[in-house]
């Protein structure tokens, strides 16, 4: 793994979203400043959107990191396309609020009596809904009516919109014009420019431990941005193939020469593979694969060692004989495209790494969501038990009850069996 080549501490573009790695573009610093403006206001809602790729889940995860330590109770729903009945149970369970069999009624008035306990003990609940794109209208209208809801004359509830170009284009419609008189700030977050690319690629390396090998010269940067016009995953994408190659290769100084490799690679990629075909030798017999054309070339040679070594293009066969220099190619008829096959396992290698990166990526994610769902079970168990607890302190109570009337009403009872006792 490149991580040890180039003695990082761990991958520093990773195409999943972390808050860790937020780089303060100008773009971002913006939306921030937006984000915050709207925080301010304490009601409504605030809208974010962006291209696909552009930093937007991890902006708003760098944001509820940052307000974890201040009066801030923040809950997440991240969800495809919605019905509006669900629009109520993923509110709750973001919130760490039990769901069972309850119904629409019940889980609105279990909502706000959550929201009102938050507030009176100084803390503001933020709702984050991502790919609100995603959103239809009535579902979205569903959390319009949590955003208006009030207590003492301040609003309980702040609700974040984030999304791609299309809900922004969608809030401009007719049909949204109630959710649109709610918004109190909006910000659509723009890629990185050409002079933001080598900043941003050095940002993450240091995040991961980087002390300058490899070194991203001005070239390479410039390639990348061409390549991604700035949209931070696809600069991670690029740059994560271009550590795998670099650590394959031994490069500690990537250049444009690299960028080229990896882009061809990159539009190569998903094509089907056709071997070249057998070339003939001077005999007119097909040409034996290459440990057979080695063996063959070190029995008319002698007892030497074959090794084979790429100086820049074309492969260059050399064999050392009793101390004697390189030994032309030519001399065994070995045709040069027969070593194309190189190329193409080497692309091979770097296709492969990359993707057992996505694999561990998609792992990381599902051991997070393992990690959640394990906490809200434990928290629900938790729950369980107290309600449990409870429910046993008062059947306790009212047997001691039963059985305190019960000695109260003992000696009467005592005196009515006496007196009726012998009849």
């Amino acid at each position: 793994m490149y991580t040890e080549f180039y003695h990082l501490s761990s991958r520093p573009f990773q195409l999943s979203p972390n808050h860790r790695f937020f780089f303060g573009s100008k773009g971002h610093r913006r939306a921030m400043a937006y984000l915050t403006y709207g925080l301010h206001q304490r009601e409504g809602l605030i809208v974010v959107t962006g291209d696909v790729g552009t930093g937007k889940t991890t902006l708003v995860d760098y944001l509820a990191e940052q307000l974890s330590a201040g009066p801030f109770v923040a809950g997440r729903v991240s969800a495809g396309q919605i019905e509006p009945a669900k629009v109520l149970p993923l509110v709750a369970k973001a919130f760490q609020l039990p769901t069972g069999d309850r119904d629409q009624a019940e889980l609105q008035k279990d909502i706000e009596t959550f929201l009102i306990g938050r507030n009176k003990a100084r803390q503001r609940p933020l709702l984050i809904i991502d790919e609100a794109q995603n959103w239809p209208l009535p579902a979205l209208e569903e959390l319009r009516v949590l955003a208006n809801l009030q207590h003492g004359g301040k609003a309980l509830l702040q609700i974040v919109l984030v999304g791609q170009p299309q809900f922004r284009d969608a809030l401009t419609g007719d049909d949204y014009e109630q959710i649109r008189q709610r918004v109190v700030a909006s910000h659509h977050l723009e890629n990185l420019d050409d002079t933001e690319v080598g900043p941003y690629i050095e940002h993450r390396l240091k995040q991961a431990g980087w002390r300058g090998d490899p070194a991203f010269d001005a070239g390479a940067c410039a390639l990348i941005y061409e390549h991604s016009h700035g949209v931070p995953r696809r600069i991670n994408l690029v740059c994560s193939r271009l550590l795998v190659l670099g650590a394959l290769e031994e490069r500690h100084v990537i250049d444009a020469e690299c960028v080229e490799d990896v882009l061809e690679e990159l539009d190569q990629e998903g094509a089907p593979y056709e071997p070249a075909a057998p070339v003939e030798t001077k005999d007119h017999e097909p040409a034996p694969p290459r440990p057979a054309a080695a063996e063959q070339a070190d029995k008319v040679a002698g007892q030497g060692a074959w090794h084979v070594t790429k100086i820049n293009s074309p492969v260059v066969a050399s064999k050392a004989v009793n101390g004697s220099g390189p030994v032309d190619p030519e001399a065994f008829d070995v045709d040069q495209h027969h070593w194309s096959d190189i190329d193409h396992w080497r692309r091979e290698a770097v296709r492969l790494l990359h993707k057992l990166e996505q694999t561990y990526d998609d792992l990381a994610g599902e051991r997070r969501r393992v990690e959640t769902m394990r906490l809200e079970t434990e928290q629900l168990r938790e729950k369980l038990h107290k309600i449990e607890l409870e429910q046993t302190r008062a059947q306790a109570e009212m047997a001691r009850r039963s059985a305190a009337a019960m000695a109260r009403t003992a000696p009467s009872r005592a005196s009515i069996f006496r007196r009726f006792g012998g009849n």
